[in-house]
């Protein structure tokens, strides 16, 4: 697009406006370029009119216009090269407005978008939060458990050691019920082997008794007479046997007494044995209890430990969702402030663009007469023009033929430019001026305007009158 300044030479105007309607950009103007330009500046002429006008402007003929045609047809409708100029102008630069206000809108989208995305990523951002929370909440009860547990593991492994305590003290004390049993059944052992000699001996001497008995006998069969001497003493050793007998008997009664205390301390030593070894096979399983509840409490405090961890983790996801979604709501503010300037600039732009093509159709719709009655004034000039070269025509062979008649020689035809405008100079000084220029209404006040109409009106008429009095 080419610049146009606001107060050009008739020059600049002449080269622009050549450009614009130049659309083949061939350095010549054909009738399909000027319909077109004349269709886009809004020139309501019919097709007679703009064919006309193109015929005026091609001199030679040829079927365009060049520069010089363009420059010469400008020198006769300075009105219309204003207001074409103007029009252009004017479209172009409504055209960079349009332009800019599509650049407008589409910066408008871009931002309304960039707004739905800060809008959904700070939705994102607040469900990341969200789930954060989630997920600490979580964290903060799986420690609680994992503490309970870590305590129920120091509870189990103080009440296993306690138990460990109390069977060990237990096994001690039934270790030393063992030691006494068997002290008790050493002694039992001893006491049965003191009875087992004492039995023994007691054995041995009612055999020695009996067989001092039977030697009595024997005696006292061999001397009767010694019967009543031997009587007693028979009688002595009888008793005394029968004691032995007694003792005897009370010594294997004893000696039995003695085998059931061994007995009954065997089944005790052998009970205080089996509940050493229970009480060993408990203290074991405690043992082992304490072992389980230590291995429980190590993986308590593991588990802790990575739950504390996870929750710090958690603790910093959550800070960060925090942060972006505070940045999201910040970007979502700025995006949002954003948009609803470039909305105000784009109302603004586009209200002033309506303002614009408001005064740019009144001033169409002002510049329309003139363009039309400069056409007018162009087209009845060129008649009038036609008119007196036939009346001066007319009025050459009329004198010619006067002054044949008279034996006068004829005047010579004038050549050249018309000499209308210095015989009219002696009718009228008005009426020799050259015709007035109807500049744009841009410049040119409306009363100006009609008085320009008016003395196109006058000139004209001063014209006609002039020719036919001559």
């Amino acid at each position: 697009m080419a610049m146009f300044p606001d107060c050009p030479q008739h020059d600049v105007k002449v080269k622009l406006m050549f450009s614009e309607f130049d659309v083949r950009k061939t350095q010549t103007i054909d009738i399909e370029g000027l319909i077109v330009v004349f269709k886009r500046l809004a020139i309501s002429f019919s097709t007679a009119t703009i064919n006309d006008l193109f015929e005026r402007g091609d001199a030679n003929g040829d079927g365009v216009i060049n520069i010089s045609e363009f420059r010469r047809f400008c020198e006769f409708y300075p009105t219309l090269l204003d207001c074409l100029y103007y029009r252009a102008k004017d479209y172009w630069t409504n055209e960079a407005q349009k332009e800019g206000i599509d650049e407008m809108r589409r910066l408008l989208d871009e931002l309304r978008g960039a707004e739905g995305i800060c809008e959904r990523e700070l939705t994102n951002s607040k469900i990341n939060v969200e789930e954060a929370e989630r997920r600490l909440l979580a964290q903060a009860q799986s420690l609680v458990e994992s503490q309970r547990k870590e305590t129920d593991a120091k509870a189990q492994i103080d009440m296993a050691h306690e138990t460990t305590e109390r069977g060990r003290a237990e096994l001690r004390d039934k270790v030393a019920d063992l030691n006494r049993n068997k002290d008790i059944e050493r002694q039992r052992q001893l006491e049965l082997s003191e009875r087992q000699k004492t039995l023994e001996n007691s054995i041995r001497r009612l055999q020695q008794q009996e067989g001092e008995v039977t030697k009595a006998q024997e005696r006292l069969r061999d001397i009767e007479r010694m019967l009543a001497e031997q009587q007693r003493e028979v009688e002595r050793q009888i008793n005394g046997a029968e004691r032995c007998r007694a003792d005897a008997e009370e010594e294997e009664r004893k000696e039995a007494e003695a085998h059931a205390i061994t007995a009954e301390a065997l089944r005790s030593v052998h009970q205080a044995a089996d509940d050493v070894a229970m009480a060993e096979e408990q203290l074991a399983q405690v043992a082992e209890q304490e072992r389980q509840a230590a291995v429980a409490l190590r993986d308590a405090a593991e588990e802790t430990s990575r739950q504390l961890g996870r929750k710090d983790a958690d603790q910093r996801a959550l800070l960060a969702a925090q942060q972006m979604a505070g940045a999201r709501v910040t970007e979502l503010a700025a995006a949002a402030e954003a948009t609803g300037e470039h909305e105000r600039l784009l109302q603004q732009q586009m209200q002033e663009n309506q303002d614009f093509a408001d005064k740019r159709k009144q001033v169409d719709d002002e510049e329309a007469p003139l363009v039309e009655q400069e056409v007018r004034l162009r087209e009845q000039r060129e008649n009038l023009e036609r008119k007196e070269s036939r009346l001066r025509n007319d009025f050459t062979a009329f004198a010619g033929r006067t002054t044949h008649q008279r034996g006068e020689s004829p005047r010579p035809s004038p050549r050249g430019p018309s000499p209308v405008p210095s015989a009219l100079a002696a009718v009228s000084p008005k009426a020799a001026e050259p015709l007035p220029v109807i500049s744009s209404p841009r410049s040119v006040p409306a009363y100006t305007v009609e008085a320009a109409r008016s003395s196109s009106y006058a000139y004209y008429s001063e014209v006609c009158a002039a020719i036919f009095t001559q």
